[in-house]
């Protein structure tokens, strides 16, 4: 179940309650902005199961923008490179790199980090 149907059916969620502390809010005031749609965790199960700090984005939380890159098609790792340095330039805060084909994918990945400016 996703996080926006676990909030709709009122339950809070480990991930909530994770995104509630890092932003010092309570559990239920982020499971009822996931629920009005105010408010995302974009973490998949498997993205968990790796051991994903769950983050929240959204309008009463210090990430409000959130840029994610890449075209799986093309896999053009210094394309992906430049439009990320770009990105956190314009005020996204958080960084993320889906594409399933980048190459050095653990590169990315480190280079995303370095251009997010939340932690």
């Amino acid at each position: 179940m996703t996080q926006y149907l676990e909030a709709l059916s009122g339950n809070v969620t480990p991930e909530m309650i994770a995104v509630a502390q890092s932003e010092f809010l309570e559990p239920e005031f982020v499971r009822k902005e996931i629920a009005e749609g105010r408010l995302v965790i974009p973490a998949n199960k498997v993205h968990l199961q790796k051991n994903l700090q769950p983050i929240g984005i959204g309008i009463a939380l210090r990430t409000k923008i959130n840029a994610n890159l890449g075209h799986s098609a093309l896999g053009n790792v210094s394309v992906i490179m430049t439009t990320c340095e770009k990105t956190a330039l314009s005020s996204n805060q958080r960084v993320i790199c889906l594409s399933r084909h980048c190459i050095p994918r653990r590169r990315m990945n480190r280079f995303c980090v370095r251009c997010s400016t939340v932690s």
